[in-house]
């Protein structure tokens, strides 16, 4: 990234603030459009009225506003979810994103005229996904968890990836030498040493937040952790990007279970879910706002058309041929989850700070950042808003009320088993009287009860609620066996042949409930 100059006071911060919460306010209470969207649109209307004098930089959204979405973003996935979803998100976040990269950029160098380099420059700028609004769509509607994991990783991985690539074409573009295998080494090179980076350091916060036993000091160090690794990243030139998700991964899935009470794993949550909800609000009232100074005139809105057109193709091409692949790989995914990577695919905060990077000694840099603009508005406000038909239409949200009803009890049964766990924690490190502890986990028990009661009664009045539950407990237990016959080969309990041949069977399995599952015979 290229060095910007910051033009925004803590008076300009104050006052989108306030806008924010007053378009909050509105779209609750007067008119029912995604938030995002009603933010973009607040944004040009600030623009073109000049409200706020503001100019977007991009380095506060690429060293401040990006680390604390990203870590947020690692510290809520499962890492169980993404371990069961790595093939395809590892295709879709690297080597599609790649190809994603190169076909925009040859398409935009063979019909736009644009320098080749140039070109490729600008898919990599406009190729890396943000799935802010998908995601909050599907959080507030439900939809499945694999396809919510897999939307979720492969965006905050790809925004490194495209981070990456386009640092590398913009090294190309300097020294004027275009070297493909060079090119392939650093690209690697700076991924890997950003993983590298990432879990180191949210390998010691973790055995770090053992020790502590204050939620405020134990939420600053989760602050540190994700300014730190991405500048520590950053000075040794990996990907302060990569190395950010995957140290809010290692805190969120290990620190936060081990390290952590249930009431600072509370306040941490809290924290970082607040922190990521202004600076979205903030990242989206500026991309409005820069959406005013766009030379659309200039650029000709054939061209933006173009560019939106291309890069919905280029995605369709990944995200169908990955489909394809992990189809041969015997793990489908359903055709309505493709479509919804495709259409669901935005394209909002690392292109726009990529644009804002470019250096204004660069010729095509207003040319670049017209087209990024125009495809970021499409985005934001065609695709994002359409999302909630598009999902509702293939059958991925909205959940029936009985299906609410199972959900309940379900989580209600949940909890109140994390709540007898905890009890029974507190009694054996004598940090309550055992009479207490008695009490209380009789009430537990009994409430677990009613909550079973209505699972049941749920369950045994739709068949479909019954398989699917059924589904997912076999697929659970399919991969439970999967992962004990790997330690019984790891342990030389079972010889490498005997062990592929009982994991071959299980993959089969496996194979015929997604099978079933994808074609609703289950």
């Amino acid at each position: 990234m290229e060095a910007a100059t910051t033009m925004v006071s803590v008076l300009d911060v104050i006052e989108l603030f306030m806008i924010a919460t007053v378009v909050a306010v509105f779209i609750k209470f007067v008119i029912k459009i995604q938030y995002m969207a009603a933010l973009v649109i607040a944004g040009v209307l600030v623009g073109l009225t000049h409200l706020v004098d503001i100019t977007v930089s991009a380095d506060i959204i690429y060293y401040i506003f990006l680390p604390i979405i990203l870590f947020e973003g690692g510290l809520a996935m499962h890492v169980g979810h993404l371990r069961d979803t790595k093939v395809v998100v590892t295709l879709l976040a690297f080597p599609g994103l790649i190809l994603a990269m190169i076909l925009v950029g040859y398409g935009v160098h063979v019909f736009l005229g644009i320098p080749l380099l140039i070109a490729l420059l600008f898919g990599a700028i406009i190729m890396p996904t943000d799935p802010v609004s998908v995601l909050a769509t599907f959080k507030r509607l439900g939809a499945p968890p694999r396809l919510t994991t897999i939307i979720e990783a492969e965006s905050v991985l790809n925004d490194g990836a495209g981070i990456v690539a386009f640092g590398v074409v913009m090294a190309m573009i300097h020294s004027g030498v275009v070297s493909i295998p060079h090119a392939a080494i650093d690209f690697v090179t700076v991924v890997v040493g950003g993983i590298v980076v990432g879990v180191s350091i949210g390998y010691l916060a973790y055995r770090l937040l053992a020790y502590i036993d204050d939620h405020l000091v134990e939420i600053t160090v989760t602050i540190l952790v994700a300014f730190s690794s991405f500048l520590i990243a950053e000075h040794f030139e990996f990907s302060g990007i990569i190395a950010v998700v995957f140290a809010g991964l290692i805190v969120g899935n290990y620190a936060e279970v081990y390290s952590m009470s249930p009431s600072t794993r509370f306040a941490a949550v809290s924290f970082w879910e607040v922190a990521v909800f202004l600076v979205n609000s903030l990242i989206f009232l500026m991309i409005g706002i820069e959406l005013t100074v766009g030379d659309f005139v200039g650029v000709g809105i054939g061209s933006i058309v173009f560019v939106i057109v291309l890069a919905l193709v280029a995605r369709a091409l990944i995200v169908y041929g990955t489909g394809f692949m992990y189809w041969i790989f015997r793990h489908p995914i359903p055709l309505s989850w493709q479509h919804v990577l495709v259409w669901g695919g935005l394209h909002a905060t690392v292109p726009l700070a990529l644009a804002l990077s470019i250096s204004p000694d660069m010729p095509e840099r207003n040319l670049l950042l017209t087209l990024t603009l125009g495809v970021v508005f499409f985005s934001l406000i065609v695709q994002g808003m359409s999302m909630d038909w598009v999902s509702a239409k293939l059958g991925l949200i909205g959940a029936s009320e009985r299906k609410k009803e199972y959900e309940y009890c379900f989580g209600m049964a949940f909890a109140l088993r994390a709540g007898a766990e905890e009890i029974k924690k507190l009694l054996a490190r004598g940090e309550i009287r055992e009479s207490i502890a008695k009490e209380i986990l009789e009430d537990i028990k009994r409430d677990e009860a009613k909550a079973h009661k209505g699972i049941e009664s749920v369950l045994s009045k739709d068949s479909t609620l019954e398989k699917e539950a059924k589904t997912i407990a076999m697929r659970k237990a399919l991969l439970a066996e999967r992962g004990a016959i790997r330690d019984a080969m790891r342990g030389g309990l079972l010889s490498q042949e005997v062990g592929e041949k009982i994991i071959h069977a299980l993959d089969e399995k496996l194979f015929m409930l997604e099978s079933l599952k994808l074609f609703n015979l289950m």
